[in-house]
């Protein structure tokens, strides 16, 4: 249970007041309380499946509706001043609806913060009593959050001891736990604390301190951290402190007691997860553990296709931060695909791109602009094109042909409707080559509009090395609308998986999810596992 500042009294309402109506479903739970967000004006509270709904005790034609949905965490309080005689309680929902409009001309509304704290104060009742009537509010609340978002299960296959006996590390052994983490005080409620316990989550939180500007840990501290506790996440952090330490422990510790992981930085971070997710030797039963992406990083690419296929995409160009960590303190789970990598014998697991070619000598290049965040692009691009390069290798591929009219606007697509064609063998020179398995590569870079989370495709991009300065010039300012597959001489194929490769090794800065590799051939094929990801 947490402590009420008398600061809470001053809270600002943001919420949407409308008609009276009876579609909100069954009553669970219903009181009259004092609204300390409201001025104190008293209202009669009222709890469904689908809504809180506050009646004004008053003015009975005045109703404020949230959807459930909008609700991210609910907890017990009592005043920091109290004392022996002080009995009231207190019952406190954060939310975040869609409120605040993007102008005055606009339909476009955004999520915004509001806080809703009730004084629970009933005649003759003691604190204990008052705090009873608090915390049935509370696990009513989290219970039908946990209905309608339930935490992922580890899966077993068939071990009866939920901690490995392969002499794996435990997690807490190799991270400090976040001493903020919410108590709750319950008295002796009616209602049994499983509606509670079922919605408790606790993440492993892996921070790359240097990620874009390097001020993640500042970020984490002043705006993550603080949301995912008022959505009652607890959390333990690691803080990398070299490359490849995130994939080092995520690879051997003990993840049975962690409902999810989530990432603060960049693409690289979430890479070293990811691949050291699929390596452990449990990988069958752990890798599919849910991962949240906060974004912190300068490319952010996986981060803006969640949030297009979540329809959060105005959120997120308003507040990525925000928007990212309501997705993780949400814990829906989106499947989006996810490509195996075969390089030189070596297995690696991506979840956004493979690159050679301009693209990629823009994202490894430009690293000595990292200060400048994602704006360094930009600057390297007119450098690059100023130079503009061509590299010599052998491309072969098999084509996609979706033969649904809707092709693939759709989440899935079944293998009977993908057909299959000959192989299609290019050696020559190229400009660029660049495939993506989801909508966006970065926050302004829209490079496969069409892409849809798990719809089983490759999205293959390639310029030959006749295509000229300008129509390259042409093509890298078209990404930002999707426009750049309309520039000729750029060809576009879905496939399923392709092959790069070069005798004597790649030249140039070929990438995997923007992590510079080298090899002699790159062979790149979809998982037939998805990436389980959090989601709005």
């Amino acid at each position: 249970m947490e402590t009420l500042n008398s600061k809470a009294t001053t809270t600002k309402s943001t919420g949407m007041d409308s008609n009276m109506t009876n579609s909100s479903g069954v009553v669970l739970r219903e009181d009259v309380f004092t609204c300390l967000s409201r001025n104190g004006e008293t209202f009669r509270l009222v709890l469904t499946k689908t809504h809180l709904l506050l009646h004004n005790s008053k003015d009975h034609s005045r109703m404020s509706r949230y959807a459930v949905e909008d609700i991210f965490g609910c907890h017990t309080l009592r005043h920091k001043k109290q004392d022996a005689s002080y009995t009231s309680a207190y019952i406190c929902f954060y939310l975040y609806p869609r409120n605040k409009k993007k102008g005055l001309m606009s339909n476009i509304k955004y999520r915004e913060k509001c806080v809703l704290v009730f004084e629970v104060k009933k005649s003759g009742n003691s604190f204990d009593k008052n705090l009873d009537i608090a915390t049935l509010w509370k696990n009513e609340t989290l219970g039908v959050l946990a209905s309608k978002y339930p935490k992922w299960q580890l899966q077993e296959s068939g071990s009866s001891n939920p901690n490995n006996n392969d002499g794996t590390k435990m997690v807490s052994t190799a991270i400090s736990k976040d001493i903020m983490d919410h108590s709750t005080r319950t008295g002796e409620p009616k209602l049994p604390l499983a509606s509670y316990l079922s919605f408790l989550r606790r993440f492993l939180v892996i921070l790359n301190p240097k990620s874009g500007q390097g001020k993640t840990m500042e970020m984490f501290q002043d705006k993550v951290a603080p949301t995912l506790r008022e959505a009652g996440v607890k959390m333990e952090l690691l803080v990398t402190q070299h490359p490849g330490h995130a994939r080092n422990m995520i690879s051997s510790a003990d993840l049975s007691e962690i409902d999810g992981i989530i990432t603060v930085g960049g693409d690289g971070i979430l890479y070293e997860v990811v691949n050291g997710l699929r390596a452990r030797e449990d990988a069958s039963r752990i890798a599919n553990i849910p991962v949240g992406v906060i974004a912190g990083g300068s490319g952010n690419g996986l981060a803006r296709s969640l949030a297009e296929y979540s329809g959060e995409a105005e959120d997120y160009l308003r507040n990525p931060v925000l928007s990212t960590t309501l997705a993780a303190a949400r814990g829906k789970v989106l499947k989006v695909n996810l490509a195996e990598i075969d390089l030189d014998g070596k297995k690696i697991y991506s979840f956004l791109s493979v690159g050679w070619g301009l693209l990629a000598d823009i994202d490894v290049e430009s690293e000595v602009l990292r200060a400048l965040g994602e704006s360094r692009f930009t600057i390297w691009s007119f450098y690059r094109l100023a130079k503009l390069r061509s590299y010599k290798a052998k491309l072969s591929f098999v084509p996609s042909i979706v033969t649904s009219a809707d092709k693939i606007n759709q989440n899935e697509i079944s293998k009977d409707r993908i057909q299959l064609v000959e192989p299609t063998i290019i050696d020559g020179d190229f400009v660029c080559i660049y495939a993506t398995y989801q909508s966006y590569i970065g926050s302004d870079l829209v490079f496969a509009p069409n892409a849809a989370p798990n719809d089983g495709l490759i999205h293959l991009v390639y310029m030959l090395g006749d295509i000229g300065r300008a129509r390259a010039t042409q093509f890298l300012i078209s990404i930002d609308k999707g426009a750049h597959l309309d520039v000729e001489g750029v060809k576009y194929v879905t496939v399923k998986e392709f092959t790069i490769e070069r005798e004597g090794g790649i030249e140039g800065n070929p990438t995997i999810d923007g992590e510079k590799v080298a090899g002699d051939k790159i062979h790149v094929k979809l998982s037939p596992t998805p990436l389980n990801l959090f989601s709005l």
